[in-house]
């Protein structure tokens, strides 16, 4: 069931983010237009990105600014402990949200964590496998998107009363459900709560099976002439408009939710084969058959609830919340996972490649720091590169 939850006063949202701090892991689109919104709050917000150029493009735009390991901590008496951050909000890729939850953590054990994914249960089966601590963890998914990708596309009102949904589990403290709340809030949503296979089931349904069938079809225009292709009219235009969303990105986003999503397609794909029996069985000189006039007018339904639901939503919109809020595809320096990982001062050089990790992080999560460090490499937000295929 989902279930709508209230939202704090904006005097005391903006009281809260006056005295907040945020690591916005990912300054893509998503991370870059959060950093946006919250600094217009006030919030004091923090930009990592294992590509360091996108960080100082949304830095530059006033997405907040580039992380250092050398942020002032907690010590007593003015020393230098962990960095504080309040709160790290991970726009990531699903399949990266459990590595990457644990190197922070490890990093910045205080903080409290969300993310962005538009997938929540395997990402929670992942950070449970790899033994990050979820009670400090709070699922989040901002509906919210575009098709264009990248620092350069974001924008601070994306978020305006769009859902936002929090995941929590029964574990998850009060304090992360209120700081993943309080990030909401700032940038302007609308917060719905559900349970992470809800979630998923859900957005299959309005995301993730409605891309799968925007490509298919765009796909057959691949294999036309670019005549045929220039008497489209706007319809094909907006239905094909989140075919044009990154393919690498998006094949990470199926995978991650395959069991809602076959369901779904099943489904689809058997209303498409009674429609096809039919025009195969039917004359051609057949008005009106059935089996395809009832396929049309369930979709007249269908529209016009979603139409209700989610009134002035047009599908030229830059937020239309028909599309998943995700980070996008990294520059030419990833880690093998793609993950950005965050730096402690005392790495130690390795080697000529340049990986920089935590000590621990390092030793435990090999698989997604493969590489050596070098000394005196300056990351903003961690930089690790290795030959794997790049991901956000």
């Amino acid at each position: 069931m989902v279930t709508p939850e209230g939202r704090p006063t904006g005097v005391h949202a903006a009281c809260e983010l006056a005295r907040f701090r945020i690591l916005v892991v990912g300054a893509g689109l998503i991370g870059t237009s959060i950093g946006l919104a919250l600094r217009r709050r006030g919030a004091d917000v923090l930009l990592a990105d294992h590509n360091t150029q996108r960080v100082e493009t949304a830095a530059r735009r006033g997405a907040g600014r580039p992380w250092s390991p050398d942020e002032p901590g907690t010590g007593p008496q003015g020393t230098t402990a962990s960095p504080q951050v309040d709160h790290v909000v991970l726009a990531v890729p699903p399949r990266q949200i459990g590595q990457v939850l644990l190197a922070w953590q490890r990093l910045l054990p205080n903080a409290t964590f969300s993310d962005t994914a538009s997938v929540k249960v395997q990402p929670l089966d992942d950070a449970r496998r790899l033994g990050a601590d979820l009670t400090s963890m709070c699922g989040a998914h901002p509906v919210a998107g575009g098709e264009r990708s990248g620092p350069e596309a974001a924008a601070g009102d994306i978020f305006r009363g769009q859902p936002w949904v929090l995941t929590p589990l029964p574990t998850t403290s009060t304090l992360a459900r209120e700081h993943a709340r309080l990030v909401a809030v700032g940038c302007g949503a609308s917060i719905v709560q559900l349970d992470p296979p809800t979630h998923d089931l859900a957005l299959g349904l309005l995301s993730h099976l409605p891309h799968v069938i925007a490509s298919a079809v765009a796909a057959r225009l691949a294999l036309v002439s670019e005549d045929v292709v220039k008497l489209a009219g706007p319809g094909l235009m907006d239905f094909t408009r989140i075919a044009g969303a990154n393919a690498d990105l998006w094949t990470d986003i199926v995978a991650a939710n395959a069991s809602p999503i076959a369901g779904l397609l099943t489904e689809v794909v058997a209303d498409l084969v009674k429609v096809c029996d039919a025009l195969g069985d039917a004359p051609s000189s057949a008005i009106g058959h059935p089996v395809v006039e009832s396929l049309f007018r369930l979709g007249n339904t269908g529209r016009h609830r979603l139409e209700s639901a989610r009134p002035g939503q047009g599908l030229r919109a830059t937020g239309t919340g028909l599309l998943p809020a995700q980070a996008e595809p990294p520059g030419p320096e990833s880690t093998a996972a793609g993950v950005p990982i965050p730096v402690q001062p005392t790495a130690r050089p390795l080697g000529a490649d340049s990986v920089v990790v935590p000590e621990a992080v390092n030793t435990d999560l090999s698989m997604a720091t493969q590489g050596h460090r070098q000394p005196g490499d300056t990351l903003t937000g961690g930089r690790v590169r290795t030959g794997g295929r790049n991901d956000p």
